[in-house]
């Protein structure tokens, strides 16, 4: 039997490819599992591009997170990129095997993504909408992964590039804000997907700054503990939370009218740097 390849060319065939492959093998996208497929050419075009400035080597293997029916992973492996593609649904990642198995330069292997190490400079994925902050955490944590194109909710976009005091500003901002250089790209509707989510998504660069090591695990740790009051004034939480004097706060540049949600993430870095040296 011939196999058909996402026309990844042409939105309206794309479109209807992605549901005659999952008729084919009966599958009924999962909530649970925000699978969504990407049917928008315009994206998998600004993917490529984003490969092409960061000058990702085309001999070495891209990992590429929540594979899905194999929309993304056809595009790399057609413009000869090595693809290591991760599908937790087994039921996908079986017809996705059928669709790949002739091609040398992609592994497929069916497996949680957050539980198994990346062994990769590069991950380009549509993330499954369930998973965002903890990938984003994986990934920061992974040093050896330099790069990353993601897919994501504007919400999560906005939450990642958020200022200090803002509503979106939060651990999550401070963390890939310190450890990332970060490039929004372009703002895709629902209907760039099947079946199409509730909200609109963003295209999230990632290219590290910094290591992952001891001060960036104490800015985890007091970000978590600082922001489950982030109204209050810092003075008091991080005195209260932390156990510093008033005094060792004041000597880091923090003000006493401040509130959580206000500082930058500079200052949690020097309290992350002077909780690490008093080790």
């Amino acid at each position: 039997m011939s196999v058909e390849y996402p026309p990844i060319y042409s939105r309206k065939r794309l479109f209807q490819w992605t549901k005659s492959f999952l008729r084919k093998y009966n599958i009924k996208p999962k909530d649970r599992l925000s699978q969504s497929f990407l049917i928008n050419p315009k994206m998998l075009y600004e993917i490529g591009y984003w490969l092409e400035k960061l000058s990702v080597n085309k001999n070495e293997t891209i990992c590429e997170i929540g594979s899905g029916i194999g929309i993304i992973t056809y595009y790399l492996v057609a413009n000869e990129y090595k693809v290591l593609a991760i599908e937790i649904d087994s039921k996908l990642a079986n017809a996705s095997y059928e669709l790949f198995k002739r091609f040398k330069r992609v592994v497929l292997i069916n497996a949680d993504a957050l539980e198994i190490p990346f062994n990769c400079n590069t991950i380009v994925s549509n993330t499954p909408f369930h998973i965002s902050s903890q990938l984003l955490l994986k990934i920061a944590r992974s040093n050896n992964v330099s790069k990353a194109i993601l897919v994501f909710q504007k919400d999560v976009v906005e939450r990642i590039v958020a200022k200090p005091g803002t509503k979106e500003y939060g651990r999550l901002s401070i963390i890939m804000q310190q450890v990332f250089d970060l490039k929004r790209g372009s703002i895709y509707s629902p209907s760039s997907f099947y079946p199409k989510p509730k909200v609109s998504t963003q295209l999230i660069i990632l290219v590290r700054k910094n290591e992952y090591g001891l001060l960036y695990y104490k800015l985890e740790e007091i970000t978590r503990v600082l922001f489950t009051e982030r109204r209050k004034k810092a003075l008091s939480v991080i005195s209260r939370k932390l156990r510093l004097s008033k005094s060792a706060i004041r000597e880091l540049g923090i003000d006493d009218k401040v509130r959580v949600y206000q500082l930058s993430p500079e200052i949690f870095v020097k309290i992350a740097s002077y909780m690490r040296d008093s080790l």
